[in-house]
This record gives structure tokens, C-alpha cells and sequence, in this order.
């Protein structure tokens, strides 16, 4: 760093732990150990914040650094900057002498990906820069912006993959591609303990590192935010401007101030010759990504790409080497020049923020934007957790105390009733509930146009993640949208989300026991505790009607004579706890329906869980893992897959669960595998396989599940020429296309995976597995294993993709869709006593959609009593 003025008195990287700036990746405890050092030499200009824990308990910080005048006041600088980001609490010209005097917040973050490790490493010489540098335009930056940096967005993935970088490497850093020291294990070092991709954990805040993340953001409310990645290490260097698409609700001043800080990036880049792109790849319009989440809320959110050399030294393609100090300095660089456009624009950054949040309460005022009611319905619990992550992601909820007369939105009158949660858009994070709450987000008509020009050309896509989300619609969660026809009587909710109070309803100690609705999904949550418990639960397979109140399938009953007196004060317990409407009944005698002690009363027997792990098996298993401890509470067992298909004795467990992956002969998984899986399952085993371990077990030598793959032609398809073609009108009017004839011998393929749309299916209502869900619903599916129906000889299908025209939300190729119409996503036969049910695509994934998991979760607990 030759052009800084350091001042000696702060101390380097090299003098607290050991090495200089990009001669070693730091660990977690080595970055913490020099920030506090950091910190600790410059107590005056610099704050080091821990804001959060990781699941394995690593602190979670942030170093403010400013001028010595701005930290003298920081606190009352933070609140400043949050009245100018609710423009509802400024009074006439206040907003204008913030927006002169008051400073910009820029926040760096780095390494959400714990294996992309040169960031971490960029992030703690900006810091040094900026408190050891004297010289007069450093000085100036801190006078007009206060820099916060996360130097760590992902410990516990970090120190993974540096405990398996140092284990590997010897005296001196290979540089080949495939050298050991850069081979992680199994499941690498790039997701957090979960083993979630929390670059796609923004608003659905699963993981606790999010969380806190997000409430430190909140704290905040920063004009800036900078997410720095790592990708192939044969490309370059990205930063903004992104690639379309752009979701909608960017506006135009976000898009430009990108650009203006991308030119600052590439004017030093340009002058020490790195090489660098913009506008490819990289979109902007999932809001899960840490850059697009704060474009959101009104701030600027950044995403840079470095090159990634996973360990100190690779070899390229053209014949060069990429050095990991090189990586680092290209983030160092990118770093301050994002600094510096700060400081040369902080008043216009201040005014965009504002203006930004500004015109996000007048598109709610005028009506552009409508209103969102969610209707609880027979799932308050679900409800209320929508509602509280809208909260938890800085969105204004509120409850409704009188039903409202909405206008506009429908054709019909609609009345949001009493206990509705009331989403107002005229708030500053409106914009945000709006993309959240839509039905669909629009990715343009040119770039879906462009993408169906690429598949007819037998060219990959340039859709990076999903392209659907609506909240309502994957949580199922019914909602109105309109205006209020007069100010809605409501009061604002708090974190919970206005979670339901739980009550037992009947006899305080009934002689035959309690039953508990099984619509909504506390009651399984009720289940795992009642389970672990060692008390007894039974699952009423069929509607009944008691005392004249209905119950439907899945209700689940405990026995007062099957249980200890201890149960009565464990009801009532639960019930507060989880927030359900429990009935104790002194009576077995049903007005209509199946008996209480008939054939459709199914024991339910504690599940013994098996989970599959490690390699093939995908490592977002991780998110089933989670869900069960930190969700269902409920323990599994992992081992490594290969131990299932040989020396594993199955007989200590009765459910099984293979997770998406890479299964066949070269992992143990062969026919001799599958034969012993038939017999355990024969033996009353539950056998769930999901998406990569179904398309294992559909195979003709393996025959657990008696389906096959269905295929599409290769190339054009009926209706589906070169989008460009279409646009001009030249399909051929009036001629039969070659393409239209049937044809058995042309060559075909496997639809290309559904990209994240959300379709519509059907749930077969007479099988336990279905319990608690209604007729019709939506899923979000990223499935690209689309199978025949099974034959109602051989099993049931059991949620079964619609045929339909378009996704409920977001894009889905032509042919694929087609290809899934009476598709089933949920597949059941059965074998001698036990079950096989399969998942086309994972129920899991990203612990996003409560439908899903619902099946999930029915399989796991009423399988081994069936």
C-alpha cells in the first residue's frame, strides 16, 4: 500500500496475528483477534459491535469507523439517519438539513459464502486504511460517511473451509486446480452450518445469522450496502451495474447511483489494469440477495464478484496465476473506491434514500399501490409467522379490530374481517411488502422473449434463481388487495406476529382424552412435544363431527385411559405454548363420520429418524436437518449414505430418509442396495426419497417406485420457435409444422426443471399423508424430475400438478409445463407393512414453504403407525 500515509500507532494484520494482507486466509478468531486490536488503537475513530451468534456460537461483529467528531456521536447520528429513513417523523425542512449536514451510511459486507474467503481478508485492510491512513482524502471520507463493515457474514462456513484448506496444504501452496488443499469436503465451506446459501436468505431470515443480520441492517437503515462474493477462478472481477432482470421495484435513481459507483470502481480498476465486467450474469431481481433486499428498503445494494482461488495460489486457464493477494487487493480496491463515491455523493445519496422511501408512502396514498390483507382463516398460527417475518424484515403490520369494506382489487365487494393482519402500502418499506406480497413480480417481456430465443437454440439460460416467491401464496395464506373505504380500526403487532392464544375448551379432566385440529401446523409442533415426551397420540384418518363441532382429517386424539394423570396439565401447557384450540371430550360417540375407536384411528407410533448424509447426498439435506432441530424439535440420526446402502442395520429405525443427491452404483447404491431397502420397508419401514434419491429409485434395475421420466422433443417444440420469429409473426400460418407431426423416433430429453414458479396442484384428500391440507393448492417448485402417475393399481399419486396455462406465479418453459401437467409432486406405494413415498422435488428446501413441509412432516410422524 504505497500511497497511504500510515500512521504506526495502528497496529498491521502481519503484527497481531502472524501474516500480512493476502499471505494466508484468516480464520474467524484470528479476524476478531485484529479488529479488537484495531479498534482498541483507534478507540476514537472506530466501534466494534457484536450484533449476533452463529449456530455454533462465533460472534457476529461490525466495526463502525467515522470521523472522531461523527463518533463522538454515533448513537445520535444512527437515529438521524432512521428519522430520515420514516419521513412520516421529519418536520417541514428537517429533511433538507439532514440531507446537507447529516452523513452517508456505507456498509461493506463480506464473505456470505464462507469458502469465498478474499473478502474477509479485504475487509480488515479497508479497515486499516481508513484509521492508519493520514492523508487529507481519507480524512474527508470519514467526515462524510460513516463506513460500517461486516467483515464475516459466515463464520461457522468459514472456519470449515480453512480447517480443511490448512489440514491439506504443505510446505509450499500448490497452485493446480485440483490440488487438496483446495478439494473440500464434504459439504465445502461455502453454506453455514445448516448448510443454507444465506445469500438467498434475505427476507426469509431462516438462518439465526440472518436474523441478526437483518436487525442490525434495520438498526440502521444504511444508504449503501456492499455484498462481496468470489466465483470461478477463470473469471475475472464483476461489480454493478447488474444484468436484467430487474425487479420492478428498483427504481430508476438506484439503477443510476449502481452505475456511478461501478465507474468509480472501473476507473481504478482501469488505472492499475484489472480486468473486470458489468451487466452480465449477475441480475437484480430475486429479493433474497443481499444486493437487492436493500435496494428494497431504498439503499443502494452492491454485489461484487472476485475470482476465487480457494487456498493461495491457482493456475488458469490462459496460462497464468491468480494469486489470493491479488484477490484480496481487487476487494480492497473496489472498497474504497465504493468509499469514495460515497463522500463525493453523500448529500444526493441521502436525497435518493429519502426520496426513495418518500415515494414509496405516496404510491400506497394515491392507491398505486394497494393495501394487503391476510386472512388467517383455519391457520392462525401461519398467520401470525407471515406476519411476524414481515415485521422482522422492517414491515409495517398491523391487526384489524373491526372487519373493512375494501374497494378496488376485485370485481366484488370485499370485507377483510376482524383479526386480519392489515399490510399498509403507504409506508417507506412499501416497496419491499410490495414485491414480498405480490402475486407476481414481472421479469420483462424482452428478457423472457431472449430466453425462449436461447432454448430454441439449444443455449443455457440466463435465469439465476427463482422467479417466483409471493408470500401469501407459499405460505397459503389467503389475501385480499384494495383501498380501504375508511380508515381501518387496527393496532400495530408486535414481533410475534399476534400469535393466537391457546385454550382447552370442554370438561377440565375428560374421561376419553383431547382432540386437536390438524389444519394448522402447531399441531404437529404440539405432536413432537407430546412425543418426546413419551405420552401417546393417536391420528384420525377421516372427518368426524362430536358434540356438533367438525373435525377433519388428521385431528389428532389422546387417550386419557393410555396416558399418565400428568397429560391434563401437559394439554393445557401445549395448547398455551403453541397456540391451539384444543377440545377435551368426555365422550367416543360421533354425531357423523368415522369412530373415535374404528379402523380410521391410527396409533402414532414414535418415528426413529434416519437422515442421509454426506456424499451424494446434496448438502442442502442441511435444510431438513435444520427444520427438525430448530423447527419440529424432533432428533434425527445422520450417517453417511454409503453406511445405508451396505453395513448399516436399518432395524434400530422405522423412517428413513434419502435426501436429494447423486445416488448409483459408484456410492453403494445399487441393486443390491435397493433389495435391502425393499425388505426393511417390507418389515413396516418408512422409506422417504426426495427428488435426486426418487429419480435413484425409479430406475428399471432399482423399482422402488413404478413410474418413469417423462420427455420432451429436443429443440422447438410445438408453439415454441425462436422467440424472435414469433414476435415478427412467422409461424407458419395456415401450414403444418414439421414439428407439430408426431414423430417416435425423434430424439428426446427431459423437460429442462421448472425455474422457482409457483403451480397449481391438487392434494388427493383421502390418505394420511395429505392431512391438513386443503383441496387445491399452490407450490413453489423447482422440480426437474417430471414422472407418469402412478398406475391406482400399483399406488396413489397424491399431489398432482394441475394442467395450466401459466404459473400461478413467475415463468415456466412451455414445454416444461405442459410436460408436469398431471404430474405428481408426491408419490406413494406401499410394500408389505411399510411405505414408500416419494417427493419430486424437495418439501424442504430453503425451510420455505410451510405446504411442503407440512407433507414432509405428516410422512415422517403417521408413517411408522400405518
Amino acid at each position: 500500500m504505497p500511497e497511504i500515509e500510515a500512521d504506526p500507532a495502528i497496529p498491521t494484520l502481519e503484527g497481531v496475528v502472524g501474516h500480512s494482507w493476502g499471505e494466508d486466509v484468516s480464520s474467524h478468531a484470528e479476524i476478531l483477534r485484529y479488529l479488537e486490536a484495531l479498534v482498541a488503537s483507534a478507540p476514537d475513530r472506530s466501534k466494534l459491535v457484536r450484533y449476533g451468534r452463529t449456530v455454533e456460537g462465533r460472534d457476529l461483529v461490525y466495526v463502525a469507523i467515522s470521523s472522531a467528531g461523527t463518533m463522538a456521536r454515533l448513537d445520535e447520528a444512527r437515529a438521524e439517519n432512521l428519522r430520515l429513513a420514516d419521513p412520516r417523523s421529519l418536520g417541514e425542512g428537517e429533511a433538507e438539513r439532514l440531507i446537507e449536514e447529516a452523513p452517508a451510511v456505507a456498509w461493506l459486507a463480506y464473505s456470505v459464502h464462507g469458502n469465498e474467503s478474499s473478502s474477509s481478508d479485504a475487509a480488515l485492510v479497508t479497515a486499516y486504511t481508513l484509521l492508519a491512513d493520514r492523508r487529507d482524502e481519507t480524512t474527508r471520507w470519514l467526515d462524510d460517511v460513516i463506513v460500517v463493515i461486516d467483515p464475516l457474514q459466515n463464520p461457522d462456513g468459514r472456519d470449515r473451509f480453512v480447517d480443511a484448506h490448512r489440514r491439506a496444504r504443505g510446505a509450499f501452496p500448490q497452485s493446480a486446480p485440483r490440488a487438496t488443499e483446495r478439494a473440500e469436503p464434504w459439504p465445502g465451506g461455502r453454506y453455514n452450518h445448516y448448510l443454507f446459501d444465506m445469500n438467498r436468505d434475505w427476507y426469509l431470515q431462516s438462518q439465526p445469522e440472518t436474523k441478526a443480520k437483518v436487525a442490525a441492517y434495520l438498526d440502521w437503515q444504511p444508504q449503501i450496502y456492499v455484498d462481496a462474493h468470489e466465483m470461478g477462478a477463470n473469471n475475472n472481477y464483476y461489480f454493478d451495474p447488474a444484468s436484467d432482470p430487474f425487479n420492478p421495484q428498483i427504481t430508476d435513481r438506484q439503477n443510476d447511483w449502481a452505475t456511478r459507483i461501478g465507474r468509480r470502481q472501473a476507473g481504478q480498476f482501469d488505472r492499475f489494469g484489472f480486468a473486470y465486467t458489468t451487466r452480465e450474469v449477475y441480475d437484480a431481481f430475486y429479493p433474497g440477495y443481499g444486493s437487492t433486499w436493500p435496494m428494497m428498503q431504498g439503499g443502494i445494494g452492491l454485489l461484487w464478484e472476485q475470482s476465487g482461488v480457494r487456498g493461495l495460489v491457482v493456475d488458469l486457464e490462459d496460462e497464468t496465476a491468480l494469486h489470493y493477494h491479488d484477490a484480496v487487493r481487487h476487494h480492497y480496491v473496489s472498497s474504497l473506491a465504493t468509499i469514495a463515491a460515497a463522500a463525493e455523493g453523500r448529500s444526493d445519496l441521502l436525497r435518493t434514500f429519502f426520496e426513495g422511501r418518500q415515494e414509496a408512502i405516496e404510491r400506497g396514498e394515491s392507491g398505486e399501490t394497494p393495501d394487503v390483507f391476510l386472512l388467517p382463516g383455519k391457520t392462525p398460527n401461519r398467520a401470525a409467522e407471515l406476519a411476524a417475518l414481515l415485521v422482522a424484515n422492517g414491515i409495517e403490520v398491523r391487526r384489524l379490530a373491526a372487519p373493512v369494506t375494501l374497494e378496488g382489487g376485485a370485481a366484488v365487494e370485499q370485507v377483510a374481517p376482524e383479526g386480519a393482519y392489515y399490510v399498509p402500502a403507504a409506508q417507506p418499506a412499501g416497496r419491499l411488502a410490495e414485491t414480498l406480497l405480490a402475486d407476481r413480480q414481472e421479469m420483462g417481456d424482452d428478457f423472457i422473449a431472449r430466453q425462449l430465443d436461447r432454448k430454441a437454440r439449444l443455449l443455457g439460460d440466463e435465469i439465476y434463481d427463482v422467479t417466483a416467491w409471493s408470500l401469501p401464496r407459499t405460505f397459503g395464506i389467503d389475501a385480499l388487495r384494495g383501498t380501504p373505504v375508511e380508515e381501518p380500526d387496527s393496532e400495530p403487532i408486535g414481533e410475534d406476529g399476534g400469535r393466537p392464544g391457546g385454550s382447552v375448551e370442554g370438561p377440565d379432566r375428560p374421561t376419553v382424552g383431547y382432540l386437536v385440529p390438524a389444519e394448522d401446523e402447531a399441531a404437529l409442533d404440539a405432536l413432537s412435544s407430546w412425543l418426546r415426551s413419551a405420552y401417546r397420540v393417536h391420528v384420525v384418518d377421516r372427518p368426524f363431527t362430536i358434540d356438533g363441532t367438525s373435525f377433519g382429517r388428521g385431528t389428532l386424539l389422546l387417550r386419557t385411559a393410555q396416558n399418565p394423570d400428568s397429560l391434563h396439565d401437559a394439554v393445557r401447557k401445549t395448547a398455551e405454548e403453541f397456540g391451539l384450540t384444543i377440545t377435551a371430550i368426555d365422550t367416543s360417540f360421533v354425531d357423523e363420520g368415522v369412530g373415535l375407536g374404528g379402523p380410521n384411528v391410527a396409533w402414532v407410533e414414535p418415528p426413529k429418524v434416519l437422515l442421509a448424509f454426506e456424499e451424494p447426498v446434496s448438502p442442502f439435506a442441511g435444510h431438513t436437518w435444520f427444520l427438525f432441530d430448530r423447527e419440529w424439535s424432533y432428533p434425527t440420526t445422520r450417517v453417511a449414505a454409503p453406511s445405508v446402502a451396505g453395513p448399516l442395520d436399518l432395524g434400530d429405525y422405522n423412517v428413513l430418509i434419502l435426501p436429494d443427491g447423486s445416488y448409483g452404483d459408484e456410492s453403494g447404491f445399487d441393486a443390491d442396495a435397493a433389495a435391502k431397502l425393499r425388505r426393511w420397508v417390507s418389515d413396516g419401514g418408512t422409506l422417504i426419497l426426495v427428488d435426486g434419491a426418487l429419480r435413484w429409485a425409479i430406475g428399471e434395475e432399482i423399482g422402488l417406485m413404478p413410474t418413469e421420466r417423462r420427455e420432451v422433443p429436443v429443440g422447438p417444440v410445438p408453439g415454441e420457435g425462436l422467440a424472435s420469429d414469433q414476435a415478427e409473426g412467422q409461424e407458419g400460418e395456415g401450414e403444418e409444422d414439421e414439428a407439430d407431426s408426431e414423430d417416435a423416433d425423434a430424439p428426446k430429453q427431459s423437460p429442462r426443471p421448472v425455474p422457482g414458479a409457483i403451480l397449481r396442484a391438487t392434494v388427493y384428500d383421502d390418505h394420511w399423508v395429505t392431512a391438513g391440507l386443503p383441496p387445491s393448492v399452490e407450490l413453489l417448485t423447482q422440480t426437474g424430475l417430471i414422472v407418469d402417475p402412478l398406475d391406482p393399481t400399483e399406488g396413489r399419486n397424491l399431489v398432482t400438478f394441475d394442467e395450466q396455462d401459466e404459473p400461478a406465479s413467475g415463468f415456466c418453459w412451455p414445454d416444461t409445463l405442459e410436460a408436469i401437467g398431471r404430474s405428481p409432486l408426491v408419490l406413494y406405494r406401499s410394500i408389505g407393512q411399510g411405505h414408500v413415498i416419494g417427493f419430486t422435488d424437495d418439501p424442504n428446501y430453503r425451510a420455505l414453504s410451510p405446504l411442503t413441509q407440512r407433507l414432509f412432516r405428516n410422512t415422517v410422524f403417521f408413517g411408522p403407525g400405518h
